[in-house]
């Protein structure tokens, strides 16, 4: 018995998923959009999927974000693991197809700021391995792709007015 759970374990697939975007606005921009939960409500939904938010003001540690791309079977359950001032927001898999990490980086340019969305992942689900690769992978990068652009958007859009930020619609 013991060695078939062994041979279930080697067979799982693990693996790493990086989206980026360059944002011309200025590391702290970006970071409080990204830790702004309110503003995380209009970013993390988008016509490829969505990241549900808690509705509080400001991202903390132990929060639960639903991660759900359009057309994906089973969704992720992350929890804000860790929260790095002006570098990153490192979330866990607790929930879903998969177990793993979910971080989102930024980092300071000479024209603005790096953002970048890390998906370090173990699948063990033979069923969901093959689904990821033929179809699921695609949809949770397309929706990562647009939430990255929200961000960028709001962000740019901070530093281009200096009133304050409505959610747009």
């Amino acid at each position: 018995m013991l060695d078939f759970i062994l041979e279930v374990r080697a067979t799982g697939t693990i693996g790493k998923e990086e989206n980026m975007e360059e944002v011309f606005a200025p590391l702290l921009d970006v970071f409080s959009v990204l830790t702004d939960t309110t503003l995380a409500q209009s970013w993390g939904r988008t016509p490829k999927g969505s990241l549900i938010y808690p509705q509080d003001n400001k991202l903390k540690v132990g929060h639960i974000v639903d991660v759900i791309p359009h057309g994906m079977k089973q969704s992720l359950k992350v929890k804000v693991r860790l929260i790095h001032h002006l570098e990153f927001v490192e979330m866990e898999i607790i929930e879903g197809p998969m177990f793993g990490n979910l971080k989102f980086a930024i980092e300071t340019r000479p024209y603005g700021t790096m953002l970048s969305v890390v998906l370090d992942y173990r699948i063990e689900s033979l069923g969901f391995n093959i689904k990821w690769k033929l179809s699921e992978k695609k949809r949770y990068r397309e929706m990562i792709d647009s939430v990255l652009d929200n961000i960028k958007s709001l962000s740019e859009m901070r530093r281009a007015s200096p009133q304050p930020l409505e959610a747009p619609l």
